[in-house]
């Protein structure tokens, strides 16, 4: 409308200069010059072709802003039609006067009733009073159901106040409300899988820290229990866990009121308990991978329901662990029995032979003592030689005695393990023997007190050699991390060797190599004569 007053005004006024112009110039230079009629005719011309001219331009004007005005009103009418949000129309008194098909269906009201705002629409805040704010509330369809909704208000302005209109658009949040309930269900599946998996992994670190299977580790046992009781919301468990070299005597552990006594009774009776039977109890196997051997019991109270899922990962986990537990017990006994066969090897080749050489020393001394005629010389030599075997004998057993305590300090870093052998292989044969540590800054957690023995082991066959053999003054060892490996080199001073085919077959080398593959490393020797050996052991990180 107000471009429609621009256009009249602007009419008026061009019309209006246009007349007082032409009367000045006809009465200036024309008036005077023609008659009367003429006068008339040409200033009638003159007026209705410059009215015509004017008028077509204003009109064309006017044509496009009604071109402008009609589009404009076609694609909001087409958007009013089509939004699949709600568009409700009330009058300044709040009453209900139209909506689109959106808002039609969101309703469910398919005729347009004169209802107020609030008997439609319910909104958190009371009232709107901020057409730059988005509310929030709920639309009460027509069967009485209601949907929770976002509202945004407009005012339309009409030329009479009283027909100004305000407009709400109203869209459904029930998908979105939805999606949010989904998001959180799965947020909260996520914590638990989160939850169970940590559990989980306590559970099978505190069984795998154990050394053997004994009754001082009751206390363990009880702690995992504890994660076992949180994981399936059980209010007491017991692990029944078969000793693999005395299965007569399982080790049982309980937490709550659960009488041990009959646990053990139920087991020695040879009773198949399941979910099913009479006893109050549920027994759960616990079995090796392959299945085929039973390594325990986890024992349920039949009243408990622990959710399937978690409890066979429950299963899974002590299964493994327990399996590995008892694997590694395998695996240290033959470790001992093949320590003691070394022993018995080293003490049958060195120390027998030591005492068979006192006796037989012995032998010749008495056989001397008793001759008429003593020579005092021989006598000295054979005491001497006596004292020195005497002396060497008394190192060796010190060194047995020191190598079989230190096979119980595996517990120990790596760097501390090798750092004290060196230090009391230095105070008891004299050898300067140093060492250094390159690219491990802190405890190589990742080894075993397994691989520790046989690392150590290695060790103690390289330093048996040195002494026995290399005539070495000094020692080097090196402790070293080179990318994903272990390296630790014994490099001494001494005579060497030309032929080191030989070195392995004389020297034991074979079974320094065999300790090596055990835990999966390998040895590489390098020596030459008059300069010095050098072995180094190399033992991948990711084994």
């Amino acid at each position: 409308m107000k471009s429609y007053s621009r256009f009249k005004i602007s009419f008026i006024a061009i019309t209006s200069s246009l007349i007082v112009i032409y009367e000045l110039i006809r009465h200036k230079f024309i008036i005077h010059r023609l008659s009367y009629y003429a006068d008339i005719v040409i200033s009638s011309s003159i007026f209705i072709m410059g009215i015509v001219f004017i008028s077509i331009y204003f009109f064309n004007n006017l044509s496009k802003l009604e071109k402008k005005k009609y589009e404009k009103e076609k694609e909001a009418k087409a958007l009013y039609d089509s939004s699949i949000d709600g568009i409700f129309l009330f009058n300044e008194q709040m009453r209900l006067e139209h909506m689109n098909q959106g808002a039609i269906t969101m309703s469910g009201r398919d005729t347009i009733e004169p209802l107020h705002l609030n008997d439609l629409i319910w909104i958190e805040e009371g009232l709107i009073d901020n057409f730059n704010k988005l509310y929030y509330g709920k639309l009460i369809k027509r069967n009485g159901d209601e949907i929770p909704i976002s509202i945004s208000a407009s005012k339309i302005y009409s030329d009479h106040s009283l027909r100004n209109k305000i407009a709400l658009t109203v869209r459904d949040l029930s998908s979105q409300k939805e999606l949010e309930a989904t998001i959180i269900a799965l947020y909260t599946e996520t914590a638990k899988k989160q939850y169970q998996s940590e559990n989980l992994f306590k559970l099978s670190k505190i069984i795998i820290s154990l050394g053997r299977l004994t009754s001082n580790k009751h206390i363990v046992f009880q702690n995992a229990l504890t994660i076992v009781n949180n994981l399936l919301g059980c209010n007491s468990s017991s692990l029944l866990i078969l000793n693999y070299n005395d299965l007569s005597n399982p080790t049982v552990v309980s937490t709550g009121k659960v009488d041990k006594n009959s646990i053990l009774s139920l087991y020695r009776e040879k009773v198949e308990v399941t979910k099913n039977s009479d006893s109050s109890l549920m027994f759960l196997k616990l079995q090796t991978k392959d299945k085929s051997e039973v390594i325990g019991y986890l024992i349920l109270q039949n009243s408990d329901t622990p959710n399937n899922e978690v409890l066979t990962n429950v299963l899974h986990t002590l299964s493994i662990s327990l399996e590995n537990v008892f694997q590694y017990e395998k695996i240290k006994e033959i470790a001992i029995v093949e320590e003691r066969e070394r022993l018995s090897r080293e003490m049958h080749d060195g120390l027998a032979q030591a005492i068979s050489s006192m006796k037989i020393l012995l032998e010749y001394i008495k056989a001397k003592t008793s001759e008429d005629h003593l020579n005092k010389d021989q006598f000295s030599s054979s005491l001497y030689q006596l004292d020195e075997l005497i002396n060497s004998t008394y190192n060796e057993i010190r060194q047995y005695l020191f190598e079989l305590r230190l096979s119980k300090d595996t517990e120990l870093s790596l760097f501390k393990l090798i750092d004290l052998y060196r230090r009391k292989y230095m105070e008891q044969l004299g050898v300067d023997v140093q060492f250094e540590q390159i690219g491990i800054l802190k405890d190589v957690k990742y080894v075993t007190p397994l691989v520790k023995m046989h690392i150590l082991r290695i060790l103690q066959e390289v330093f048996n050699n040195i002494n026995k053999h290399a005539q070495a003054t000094s020692v080097k060892v090196s402790l070293l991390k080179i990318n994903e490996e272990i390296h630790i080199q014994i490099k001494d001073n001494g005579i060497g060797f030309e032929n080191l085919g030989e070195m392995d077959k004389k020297y034991g080398l074979k079974t320094i190599h065999e300790r090596a593959k055990l835990i999966q490393g390998n040895i590489k020797v390098d020596s030459k004569l008059n300069q010095g050996t050098s072995v180094e052991l190399i033992i991948p990180i990711d084994r």
